[in-house]
């Protein structure tokens, strides 16, 4: 949120690409996970008043409960395969709340440390 202060220049009127990309990717994905809990919840909702309502918010149910099964899998060393994608999608957009949280505290690194564990994904168990 920073980039904005630092190149609101950017932002003028003269630059309308580049200020709605700017826009685009720095507000927009912190906005997704909002867009994807109405979602949901508006689904939950309605689900009931017509059958493709139902379909769907079953469909988005099977969805996140793919992606809880990729991260249970993924914590019991077992390859997931096609969860890999409902466990990354839903991986990624926790990561951005999380970082939001994390920025509207006052939380931020100006440096990027990496977190290893004592046992990477591609290392043996011992």
């Amino acid at each position: 949120m920073s980039a904005f202060h630092r190149y609101r220049y950017l932002l003028s009127l003269r630059q309308r690409m580049f200020g709605f990309q700017l826009i685009s990717h720095k507000v927009m994905r912190y906005a997704v996970p909002l867009f994807l809990i109405t979602a949901y919840a508006s689904n939950f909702v309605v689900a009931t008043k017509d059958r493709l309502y139902a379909v769907t918010f079953s469909g988005m149910t099977l969805f996140y409960l793919a992606a809880l099964a990729g991260w249970a899998f993924s914590r019991l060393w077992r390859p997931i395969g096609l969860l890999t994608i409902p466990y990354y999608f839903a991986l990624a957009n926790l990561a951005s709340v999380v970082a939001f949280a994390k920025f509207l505290r006052g939380d931020s690194r100006v440096v990027w440390e990496p977190v290893r564990d004592a046992i990477g994904p591609n290392l043996e168990r011992s």
